[in-house]
């Protein structure tokens, strides 16, 4: 049950690799760890260490030297050819396991819950109108949670229980803890003291760009900006729901700036803009264009 240190001064506290590893390191994934478009990230990439890493017990020992690595975003197993071993990732572009064969990977828990809900909100989670949500709320864990790690572990526990809609913290009162949200009417935190709450990204995405407008992004001169763009997706992005799937994607990436749909032409797909310089939609057809607000 031993955690971390709580910061009492004339004391210092070391957690096993074992244990941290598990708390800051998401589950396993089939595959070498890959940005959120499926592009591998060989950046900030370094070998732990050397050898097939296909049992259990070497995959925790991989796992442990993970986690005590600065600034670690990811693990990665390797085994039955020649690049074999165990790596960790250092760039914030990881997303996810690709389901290559003979590899594994694993997300840091911050990295991966920032995939799946929006910033932290001050107060409780409230529908839109500011009603309070109870239906679908379960407590996870009791106690404070006012540090930042046991936010994170909050948020841990939340991103992989069915169907989370947000989560929730709670501290300095009776009711202390860390609760999981599955109502769809789950909007926004309202500003209360000791709360804290997070929404996910499918229910929040929208909320984050300005409307829809027709048209691929351009500056605000009509020029189109393709520096800084991403393919997310390669289908026909027209439908509600594959737009609504390609503005979550959009709002996971890093200094998103915009979002961009296309379809029934030979470049469709989802596209995220990071270039400070798109404006606007220009309304040319088969294409929607989504700012960042």
């Amino acid at each position: 049950l031993v955690h971390h240190g709580n910061g009492v001064v004339n004391h210092n506290c070391w957690i096993s690799g074992n244990v941290k590893s598990k708390t800051v390191i998401s589950g396993m994934e089939a595959g070498f760890c890959v940005r959120l478009d499926g592009v591998d990230e060989n950046t900030g990439v370094i070998r732990l260490a050397d050898g097939d890493h296909q049992t259990d017990a070497l995959k925790q020992d991989c796992l442990s030297k993970c986690a005590v690595y600065p600034g670690m975003t990811g693990c990665e197993v390797i085994w039955g050819q020649t690049n074999r071993g165990c790596y960790v990732h250092t760039s914030p572009l990881v997303h996810h396991g690709n389901g290559v064969a003979n590899h594994n990977c694993w997300v840091s828990s911050s990295l991966k819950t920032k995939a799946l809900f929006a910033g932290m909100e001050a107060g409780f989670c409230v529908r839109v109108e500011g009603t309070d949500e109870n239906t679908g709320v379960v407590k996870l864990a009791e106690g404070d949670h006012d540090t930042e790690s046991k936010r994170q572990e909050c948020l841990a526990k939340c991103a992989t229980y069915a169907g989370a809609t947000g989560c929730e913290v709670i501290s300095f009162q009776g009711n202390r803890g860390c609760y999981v949200h599955t109502s769809l009417l789950v909007h926004h935190g309202n500003g209360v003291a000791n709360h804290n709450c997070w929404i996910s990204l499918p229910i929040r995405a929208p909320t984050l760009f300005k409307s829809r407008e027709n048209g691929f992004c351009v500056r605000s001169d009509g020029t189109d900006e393709n520096t800084g763009v991403v393919r997310l997706a390669t289908d026909d992005t027209d439908t509600a729901d594959k737009q609504a799937s390609c503005l979550v994607k959009c709002a996971q990436y890093p200094n998103y700036t915009a979002c961009e749909a296309i379809w029934n032409q030979s470049n469709r797909g989802c596209y995220v803009h990071t270039s400070t310089l798109v404006n606007r939609g220009n309304g040319v057809a088969n294409h929607n264009c989504w700012i960042k607000k």
